[in-house]
């Protein structure tokens, strides 16, 4: 049997109490008008909201089968966060491209996590890779309103070589420049391409992250990510990569500096309970009747509001898969489908809800639905 990934736009609705529309009433307020509204909420009780015993028993047993350790570390009091103004990205377009390098054309793009954007691309390249020809774009550009990434496909130059040893030990890596040089570059493109990454204040802290990819790509990487009161910011970063000739084959700048929290705090529920609305919304949005899913991965950060571009709100991201056996048929002569054979195909599904009162957060635009 051969198995393949695949991946599913998850479904967009969600279960609403009073409770838990009073309170998408008033982030919306506040990350519209910025008014200093005070939002309060109790965490809700760690069991089912009642009504039916039969799906509170599966809500308990199965629905999302969960073969990881959840997350216990206690979660500091958070709040809602709200940029004060979209960030100034200047002029993207005119520092990337060049009369040495023009875009060949354009096209309306919408990003799941950023929006509504443009795609600039450069001309079509064949590369030889690994000894076959490939096809694909030279270079592009993606702007957005809460930022852009710049990829160039023409380098390629390896940054670390492996150099495999005649008498069985590991491979020995080699580096055509070191960490401190790269630091040095990838810094100094930040200033050159964006509007820099400015201080952190307040509850808000930086990231800095450098790595030489050892395995796919081989590049070297810095990267710069923003966390407040310890909690990442999912969405917003900045990233360089280079080559082996210091040429840069990434530079992404989704980074707002005017990001500002909404009074008050209030106490993010936890994993398990988080899980469990997980749950709740995927028995309605499957009709009581989901897939076999199971929990890969579950993280909590801050992530983009889908459709206000001022709003960040702290959610649980659950990562799931469920497999899909699939009949292979080969009609004969005189059109008769013989099964030969079975496929598995793994199916990808992402789900988020907020930490507030477990709502669901949706993390496809409505353009995109």
């Amino acid at each position: 049997m051969r198995s393949k990934r695949t991946e599913a736009v998850p479904c967009l609705s969600a279960t609403r109490s009073s409770l838990c529309t009073f309170a998408i009433v008033l982030v919306s307020a506040l990350v519209v008008f910025l008014a200093p509204v005070r939002l309060g909420a109790q965490q809700p009780a760690s069991g089912p909201a009642g009504g039916d015993e039969d799906i509170d028993l599966m809500l308990r047993s199965s629905v999302i089968d969960v073969e990881i350790p959840l997350p216990n570390e206690p979660l500091p009091k958070l709040s809602f966060l709200v940029r004060t103004k979209l960030p100034d990205l200047g002029d993207p377009y005119g520092k990337f491209f060049t009369s040495d390098r023009l875009p060949e054309g354009s096209e309306k793009i919408v990003s799941p996590v950023y929006g509504a954007g443009t795609h600039y691309m450069g001309p079509r390249i064949t590369m030889v890779k690994k000894g076959k020809e490939r096809t694909g774009i030279s270079f592009y550009l993606d702007e957005y309103l809460l930022g852009f990434e710049f990829v160039n496909n023409t380098v390629g130059i390896p940054v670390v070589v492996k150099q495999v040893e005649d008498d069985g030990e590991p491979p020995k890596l080699t580096y055509a420049f070191s960490k401190e040089e790269g630091l040095k570059l990838a810094k100094q493109l930040i200033g050159k391409y964006t509007p820099g990454v400015g201080a952190a204040r307040g509850d808000f802290a930086d990231i800095e992250r450098a790595e030489f990819q050892e395995e796919k790509g081989r590049m070297f990487v810095y990267r710069v990510s923003r966390t407040y009161r310890g909690i990442p910011l999912l969405d917003e970063y900045v990233q360089v990569a280079l080559d082996g000739e210091k040429k840069p084959a990434n530079i992404s700048y989704f980074w707002s500096q005017d990001i500002e929290s909404v009074e008050e705090d209030f106490q993010p529920i936890d994993a398990q309970y988080a899980v469990l609305q997980a749950k709740r919304i995927v028995l309605k949005e499957w009709n009581n009747q989901p897939p076999p899913l199971t929990l890969f991965n579950i993280t909590f950060g801050y992530v983009n509001h889908r459709t206000n571009s001022k709003a960040l709100v702290p959610a649980w991201v659950l990562e799931c898969r469920w497999n899909e056996k699939v009949s292979l048929v080969n009609p004969d002569a005189q059109g008769v489908q013989k099964r030969y054979g079975e496929e598995i195909i793994t199916h990808t599904y992402v789900l988020a809800v907020d930490a507030l009162i477990g709502q669901k957060v949706e993390l496809v635009p409505r353009s995109l639905q």
